[in-house]
């Protein structure tokens, strides 16, 4: 154990038959677990939400990422002033907000207010997400912190396996708002473990923060997916796009001109130096990107073109989750022990021919079969990326910038899913616009004819593929450079620790 933690008095008495740093997993996890089950269910609700609120596919996507929008442009912050200490208390706060803005969604008259309480939740997501890493690599020893993210897959894997699974039987059986109350309820247990068994770091000094970068961070973050969601609707040429991306620009100047004037830079850019580190955070966020524009589409591929039920599209959406329940783990020991670089390359191998095998199937013939073996690489691949990646940024993280390493990690999650969510869109809007003839600012997968939407969504899943692809080859031109910086840390993983 890296530092004391203040255990409250139930904490103490387990601490007798479990061994702390395993509480403190658990403590950790399922919170996370909570948020991953009510971000991949959101994507099974789009389409019910899309025909209840009669809205078109650019703006009902908005809820399903408007809460990584607020996050994204939060975690950094909260990850630097975590490193002062007080992470346990973040991700107590983080639940509370949760549970607090999941009561209300379910009461949203119109698509806007639940856009708008998604953005709050999103405050939450911040809190609880950006010094996860950083908690669990407090309370476990150097050789097990790959087993310990491993680990933590498993629950997030749980979390979002379930999500689209409970989502679909819920749709089908009652409603969307009786689901998002079962979530409120979940979040308010997440509360309660919270305050009574997670054990407190504590808080060593104040941290100093400058608030305008923090703000420009966030406006720079949240202005360009706006425009990117935006351009898809209106067109590049629209004042609404040209505005987001002038914005975007702007508060991006801004941030690298306070950066060079302030001390206690929202970003800690010395990270960066390290090639690992920079190249794993890369990886994260190009695969949130792709594998979330494959998840934001392949509902609407399901229901609205293949006709499948919401159970059985939530059942087929959990194997792009459920699979970290074996790889993950598997990922994280095999990390220490083999390099790197080959998990990275078969993850992306796996994730690659996913998108592509997901994208042949079509209305023609049953593609169950097709979907369910698309998906499970997809799953698969996504696993030893995620675990491979976060376990290489930790452990090439001193310790005293752990909260900064954990909240890079969030971060770029985050980015990635609200751009991959919009992007997946996006593409599917453009494509369906120049099938149909529509304009795309009407496009509605509701009302888009069955065979103009599958291969819409085929098209851009091939997208996804080829970029996967060019992904993959930027990796293998760093190889070499990162067996060099990797090999050493992997040795030292290797040797008996005595913690």
């Amino acid at each position: 154990m890296t530092e004391a933690f203040q255990l409250s008095r139930v904490t103490r008495y387990l601490t007798r038959w479990i061994d702390l740093k395993w509480l403190m997993l658990f403590n950790v996890v399922f919170p996370v677990f909570v948020l991953a089950m009510d971000s991949s269910s959101l994507f099974i609700l789009l389409p019910r939400l899309a025909e209840e609120f009669n809205t078109d596919a650019s703006t009902i996507i908005w809820v399903a990422m408007s809460h990584c929008i607020v996050s994204g442009g939060l975690l950094l912050i909260l990850g630097r002033i975590g490193d002062a200490g007080g992470k346990s208390r973040f991700i107590i706060l983080g639940t509370l907000i949760f549970a607090i803005g999941t009561c209300f969604a379910p009461l949203s008259p119109n698509i806007f207010i639940l856009i708008a309480i998604r953005l709050f939740i999103g405050i939450g997501y911040a809190f609880t997400m950006s010094n996860r890493d950083a908690l669990l690599t407090m309370a476990f020893p150097k050789d097990q912190k790959g087993l310990a993210i491993g680990i933590q897959g498993i629950g997030i894997g749980i979390g979002l396996g379930l999500g689209p699974l409970l989502a679909g039987i819920f749709l089908e059986q009652f409603s969307w708002q009786l689901f998002l109350w079962f979530m409120s309820l979940a979040g308010w247990l997440a509360v309660l473990f919270s305050l009574v068994l997670l054990p407190r770091d504590s808080r060593t000094s104040r941290s100093k923060i400058n608030v305008y970068q923090a703000l420009l961070l966030f406006l720079t973050l949240s202005s360009f997916i706006v425009m990117l969601n935006q351009s898809a609707r209106v067109g590049l040429t629209n004042p609404v796009t040209i505005g987001s991306a002038a914005t975007g620009l702007t508060g991006l100047l801004c941030f690298l001109l306070v950066r060079k004037n302030t001390i206690g830079s929202v970003i800690d850019f010395d990270l960066f130096k390290s090639r690992a580190y920079s190249l794993g955070l890369i990886m994260l966020l190009a695969l949130y990107l792709i594998t979330n524009a494959a998840i934001a589409i392949t509902p609407f591929l399901l229901i609205h073109g293949f006709g499948y039920s919401a159970t059985k599209t939530g059942l087929l959406s959990t194997l792009f989750h459920g699979i970290r329940l074996f790889c993950s783990p598997l990922t994280g020991w095999l990390w220490a022990r083999v390099s790197s670089n080959l998990l990275w390359l078969l993850g992306n191998l796996t994730l690659i021919a996913g998108l592509f095998l997901s994208g042949i199937a079509d209305g023609t013939s049953s593609p169950t079969l097709i979907i369910f073996a698309g998906f499970t690489l997809i799953g698969w691949g996504t696993a030893m990326i995620e675990t491979t990646s976060g376990s290489v940024v930790v452990v090439s993280t001193n310790s005293n910038r752990l909260g900064s390493a954990s909240a890079s990690i969030a971060t770029f999650r985050q980015v990635g899913l609200g751009l991959g969510s919009t992007l997946g869109m996006a593409m599917f809007v453009l494509i369906s616009s120049y099938l149909t003839g529509t304009n795309a600012a009407e496009i509605a997968p509701h009302t888009v004819t069955q065979s103009a939407l599958i291969s819409s969504i085929n098209t851009a899943l091939f997208i996804c593929g080829a970029i996967a692809i060019v992904v993959t080859l930027f990796m293998l031109l760093y190889w070499r450079q990162l067996d060099r910086e990797i090999d050493p840390i992997l040795a030292a993983l290797r040797k008996p620790s005595n913690g």
